[in-house]
């Protein structure tokens, strides 16, 4: 299990150094109220990795605004 206490500070720096201050071109095109939703759907067998870590990386640049789940078939 992954312990988030541990690798948080890690996934803050990172997105400090990538966010910065921010995206101009972003904030200047979408609207602050905008929303959006993503589908990833693999065609092959496979092994998820990685969901727990995908979530705390959302909560922390989303404020708690996102909505995560995922289903295996």
């Amino acid at each position: 299990m992954l312990d988030l206490a541990l690798v948080r500070p890690l996934i803050q720096s990172a997105l400090k150094e990538d966010i910065g201050r921010g995206d101009i071109t972003s904030e200047a095109i979408i609207s602050s109220s905008s929303r959006g939703k993503a589908e990833i759907v693999a065609e092959e067998k496979g092994i998820l990795a990685g969901v727990e870590l995908a979530k705390e990386v959302f909560r922390l640049v989303s404020l708690n605004k996102v909505e995560f789940s995922y289903s295996l078939k």
